[in-house]
């Protein structure tokens, strides 16, 4: 079994991934805070015929009526032949 594991505390990019690969992000600083005003984006990419799956271990965000005035977490599906 082939696996990759990145372990990334960047902010944004883009990973490719194969049929077997797990992808681990972090935000920047973690398990610290992470700074003000911080966006991060990142897409990943998975092999065609695939279905990725999103798991979260620990999440900690400040508590908000609005999700729009604080953190948030968006996955958001693009299909590869329209771009």
């Amino acid at each position: 079994m082939h696996f990759i594991v990145f372990l990334t505390a960047s902010c944004g990019g883009t990973h490719y991934l194969g049929p077997q690969d797990v992808l681990r992000l972090v935000s920047p600083g973690y398990p610290e805070s992470y700074d003000t005003d911080l966006s991060c984006r990142w897409r990943i990419v998975g092999p065609t015929g695939h279905y990725l799956t999103f798991q979260f271990r620990e999440m900690n965000l400040p508590r908000a009526i609005n999700c729009s005035l604080t953190d948030y977490v968006q996955i958001e599906e693009a299909n590869a032949t329209s771009e």
